[in-house]
């Protein structure tokens, strides 16, 4: 199988196309054609060598990935082939390995995904989906003002949209640049401030109707 390996650290250019032998599933584990992995931030910060975990190299980058089963091992529920699936690797006893054709991971956390929801979405609401959740379930936003940080990011972009699903009463937007506002806007944000303006705390404030926000997900 092909697969994107990091043998040294640096920028882009030290990512390689490598082949490797395919994996095989242990007992109790699913083989999983690899058709989306998500590429996240901290990853390109451990691709450089920033990160507060450093992965001992040559490493195979990738911590969620989304595909179809393709093979079982002993043990698991035959049904359980050509299932589309999400992969938390992150989860796992191997938990990087996303950036190749195939992955294998224990059967009972391949996630089953419903007809409508793309490789790549699935892909999506591992990493970031898992992390808007819990921060929205350690501080509910129903009946809140709500402010998110990094809005137009993956956690942000997510937790504008469940926060007001979830019926916050005016979430807040804070953001870098027009297009990440606009973006926030579209996602169902009430307002949407730049945070590299020097007023935008009192900006903020105007937003939440002059008393300050409840609930800060930063």
């Amino acid at each position: 199988m092909r697969a994107i390996q990091l043998k040294r650290f640096g920028g882009p250019d030290v990512l390689d196309v490598v082949e490797m032998p395919k994996p095989l599933p242990e007992a109790g584990e699913v083989l999983i054609r690899v058709r989306a992995a998500g590429v996240n931030f901290f990853e390109v910060l451990m691709r450089g060598h920033r990160y507060a975990v450093t992965p001992d190299l040559p490493v195979i980058l990738g911590v969620e990935a989304a595909g179809t089963v393709e093979e079982l091992g002993q043990g698991v529920d035959a049904s359980l082939t050509g299932t589309r699936v999400a992969a938390p690797l992150f989860a796992s006893k191997r938990p990087f390995g996303g950036y190749a054709e195939y992955v294998t991971i224990d059967a009972k956390l391949a996630v089953p995904l419903p007809d409508i929801l793309s490789f790549e979405d699935a892909t999506a609401l591992m990493v970031q989906g898992l992390t808007a959740f819990h921060l929205l379930r350690q501080s509910p936003p129903a009946g809140k003002s709500v402010l998110v940080t990094a809005a137009a990011g993956g956690v942000g972009s997510l937790l504008v949209q469940l926060a007001k699903r979830q019926g916050a009463s005016t979430v807040i937007a804070v953001a870098g640049s027009r297009a990440k506002l606009d973006l926030a806007l579209s996602l169902g944000a009430d307002a949407a401030v730049d945070y590299s303006t020097s007023d935008w705390p009192a900006r903020v404030r105007e937003a939440a109707g002059g008393a300050g926000v409840d609930v800060v997900y930063d």
